[in-house]
């Protein structure tokens, strides 16, 4: 069976050609002006300086992100330190406002001892 029987278009042989000498003609004509290129601009000099603008472009964002990461740092730095003054000052506040401490008992003073009445164990002890 062929491929117009079954209703699909088989593959235009002349659209094919057409679009095959169109793609060679662009690439030829782009070939031939990159080719015509060198007369008008020092290709060598352009990449050159494609290259020295590239590197300075990325020790400039090195440097940036550096002196980035150095904000960042000073500014904890900072934080930290406020931190631990207000902390500093609270605590002090604490201090002073706090009721004074129990005198520790030393190891060798004994507690006095308070006996307590033991519970009756009979009922009639219980009822006097």
């Amino acid at each position: 069976m062929s491929a117009q029987r079954r209703g699909k278009q088989g593959p235009n042989r002349l659209r094919s050609l057409v679009t095959s000498a169109l793609w060679l003609g662009a690439g030829g004509a782009l070939m031939f002006g990159l080719a015509q290129l060198p007369s008008y601009l020092d290709t060598v000099l352009f990449f050159s300086t494609a290259v020295r603008n590239l590197t300075l472009g990325l020790m400039h964002f090195g440097a940036g992100v550096l002196q980035l990461a150095g904000a960042l740092l000073l500014l904890a730095l900072v934080s930290l330190s406020l931190v631990l003054l207000i902390g500093g000052v609270v605590r002090g506040v604490k201090a002073f406002m706090a009721a004074p401490a129990r005198p520790a008992r030393r190891n060798n003073q004994q507690r006095s001892v308070v006996r307590r009445r033991q519970p009756a164990t009979s009922y009639l002890l219980q009822s006097r």
